[in-house]
C-alpha cells in the first residue's frame, strides 16, 4: 500500500515548512510519495526542498505558475499521483509519526472505504494544545461547517466514483468535495487519535476581511446546490463566528400540516415548549428521506441545558448530552448550538416518521426511559436512518423525566451490545463519559 502525500505550497513559512517535512522523515511507515505543488511568488523552495531530501526519488516537486483555484490545483496533484492512497495535508501541519501507519492499518482493515480522516490539535510555542476530537461522520454538521478539515485520506480508486474536486469552487474545494462522499454513500472512517498538529491560530484559509464576502458566497452555495441534489428543501445563509466560517441550513417544513399523517409527534404531558412554530421546525429536519428521528434541546434552570440529546456508554447506559452547560454557549465543537447527529433524542418531545415507526414495530413496551427511544434510534440506525438534534426549538420538563431500571437496561444490551460496545459514533471516545461529558 502507497500513500502520496499533497502539500500545496503558497505564502509558506520556510520555518513551518521544514517542521512539517521533518515529521514526514519521521514517520513509522516510510513508503510514500511526497508530492509538492508549489504555487509561490518565490521559486526558491524547490531548492529548500532538495537539500531536506537529497536525492530522494520519493519526493517530486512541481511548480504551478499560473492560479486556477484550489480546485485545480489539488486535481492536477491526483493526475500525478501514484498512491493508492492520497493524503492531502496543510503546508504548515506535522504528524504524528506513526499518522501514516495509522492511515494505511485503518484502511487495511476496511478496504471498501473511500476517505479517512483523524483528530486533530495545535502546536503554539512548541507545545500541543487544543485537541479536537471529532465524532464520526456527522452529515448534519458538516452541512454547517467543515468539521472534518482539509486534510484527509482519499482511496485513489474511489475518485472514480465520488468525482474530482470541483475547479469552480475555488475556495473551499474540500468541502464541496466532502459533501459529494456523503451524498454518493461512500464509506468514511474516522480514526479517534490525534495524528494532525495544526499551527495555532492559523486557519485553513486566509480569511481578510475583504474575501470574508467571497468565501461566505462560495460556501453557501456549495451547500446549497448538495442540497438541491438530493431534491431536499431548505434555505441557506452563510456567515463569520469568531473567525470560523458556518452555514445556516433552515428546512423548509411549511407544509407540515397538510403532512400530519407521515409523522408522529410526541409530547409528554410534563412538557412545556416555549418555540414558536416548533413542529414546522421539527417536520422541515425530518421530511429528508434519511431522517427518522429530531428531537429538540431541552432546557434546565439557572439558564442550563438539560440536554441535547443522549450519548450512550459501553455499557448501554444513556447520558443527557452536555448536562449543566450554559445555554448562551455553542458547546464543545459547536455541539450545543448546531445541529448535529446523535445516537438518541428526548422521547418526550420529538416528532417520528410514521412509516418507520409502524414498519419497525413501533416502540418496545418491555423498555423503559431512555433505553425506549435508543432501542428505536438503534433500529433506525440499523436501516440506514439517521436521528437528529435539533437546537433551535427548545422544551423544558415541569416534572420528572421518566426512568429506566436495572432489567430494562438488560434486556436492551442483549438485544444491541455487540453494537452499543463498538461506542457512541457520534461521540469521541477520548471525551469522558458520563454527566461531565463534552468537558476536559
Amino acid at each position: 500500500m502507497l500513500f502520496t502525500v499533497v502539500m500545496l505550497l503558497k505564502d509558506t513559512d520556510p520555518e513551518y515548512f521544514r517542521d512539517s517535512l521533518e515529521s514526514l522523515l519521521s514517520q513509522t511507515l516510510d513508503d510514500f510519495q511526497l508530492l509538492l505543488i508549489d504555487q509561490n511568488n518565490e521559486s526558491g523552495f524547490k531548492v529548500f526542498v532538495s537539500e531536506m531530501f537529497p536525492g530522494d526519488e520519493r519526493v517530486e516537486y512541481r511548480r504551478l505558475t499560473v492560479e486556477k483555484g484550489r480546485g485545480f490545483s489539488l486535481n492536477y496533484a491526483i493526475d500525478i499521483a501514484h498512491g493508492d492512497y492520497i493524503l492531502f495535508l496543510g503546508q504548515h501541519e506535522r504528524l504524528s509519526e506513526n499518522a501514516l501507519f495509522s492511515f494505511a492499518e485503518k484502511a487495511l482493515h476496511d478496504e471498501n472505504a473511500a476517505l479517512l480522516y483523524c483528530d486533530s490539535d495545535e502546536i503554539s510555542d512548541g507545545e500541543r494544545r487544543d485537541p479536537y476530537f471529532k465524532s464520526d461522520i456527522n452529515i448534519e454538521l458538516l452541512r454547517q461547517t467543515n468539521y472534518i478539515g482539509n486534510s484527509f485520506v482519499v482511496k485513489r480508486e474511489a475518485i472514480k466514483r465520488i468525482g474530482r474536486f470541483s475547479e469552480l469552487t475555488k475556495r473551499l474545494p474540500e468541502w464541496e468535495f466532502l459533501l459529494r462522499v456523503t451524498e454518493r454513500k461512500q464509506r468514511i472512517l474516522h480514526i479517534p487519535r490525534l495524528l494532525i498538529h495544526k499551527r495555532a491560530g492559523e486557519k485553513a484559509y486566509s480569511y481578510q476581511r475583504r474575501e470574508r464576502e467571497g468565501f461566505e458566497l462560495e460556501a453557501a452555495a456549495i451547500v446549497e446546490a448538495s442540497l438541491r441534489r438530493q431534491d431536499i428543501r431548505a434555505f441557506v445563509r452563510s456567515y463569520f463566528l469568531s473567525d470560523a466560517l458556518y452555514v445556516k441550513v433552515t428546512y423548509d417544513g411549511s407544509n407540515y400540516d397538510v403532512k400530519r399523517d407521515s409523522f408522529l409527534f410526541l409530547k409528554d404531558q410534563n412538557v412545556r415548549f416555549p418555540t414558536r412554530h416548533a413542529v414546522e421546525k421539527l417536520y422541515g429536519v425530518l421530511s429528508q428521506p434519511d431522517v427518522a428521528v429530531v428531537g429538540c434541546r431541552f432546557l434546565g434552570t439557572a439558564f442550563s441545558v438539560s440536554n441535547c440529546g443522549f450519548i450512550f456508554d459501553h455499557e448501554g447506559v444513556c447520558y443527557s448530552a452536555c448536562h449543566g452547560q450554559s445555554v448562551f454557549s455553542n458547546g464543545y465543537g459547536g455541539r450545543i448550538a448546531l445541529r448535529n447527529d446523535v445516537s438518541c433524542v428526548d422521547f418526550s418531545f420529538c416528532l417520528i416518521d410514521e412509516k418507520f415507526f409502524r414498519r419497525s414495530g413501533g416502540f418496545d413496551k418491555s423498555l423503559l426511559g431512555r433505553d425506549l427511544m435508543l432501542d428505536f434510534c438503534l433500529r433506525a440506525r440499523k436501516h440506514g436512518l439517521r436521528t437528529v438534534y435539533e437546537p433551535e426549538v427548545t422544551a423544558r420538563y415541569s416534572g420528572r423525566e421518566p426512568l429506566s431500571s436495572k432489567e430494562s437496561n438488560d434486556i436492551l444490551m442483549e438485544r444491541w451490545g455487540d453494537v452499543i460496545k463498538t461506542g457512541d459514533p457520534y461521540y469521541n471516545m477520548n471525551l469522558p463519559t458520563g454527566t461531565d461529558n463534552y468537558r476536559f
